[in-house]
């Protein structure tokens, strides 16, 4: 007997979804342009930022550090040609 896989979405999925981002973004924004005309408590202002961090990804500064290093070699034609026929000759006999 072969029985039906579930074919519904994860809950988190289905949450994610009912979400609706856009009207939540024009609520704070509306807020933003005019306290007065669109009162916001602060707790409706932090439900809309905790939904909203389910649904649009947070957009984070990363710094990198290091030294990247990187050798370069002016080689003429014949010798690339003969650097690469080596490699193809190596990679083939490790096959």
């Amino acid at each position: 007997m072969i029985v039906a896989a579930n074919r519904r979405k994860p809950y988190p999925e289905i949450a994610r979804d009912r979400i609706d981002a856009a009207k939540l973004l024009k609520k704070l924004d509306d807020h933003a342009d005019n306290a007065e005309t669109t009162p916001m408590s602060g707790t409706q202002i932090k439900a809309a930022e905790i939904l909203l961090r389910k649904v649009i990804p947070d957009l984070k500064a990363v710094e990198l550090s290091g030294t990247l290093t990187t050798r370069y070699e002016a080689l003429s034609d014949e010798e690339l040609n003969g650097v690469i026929a080596e490699r193809l000759r190596k990679a083939s006999q490790d096959a």
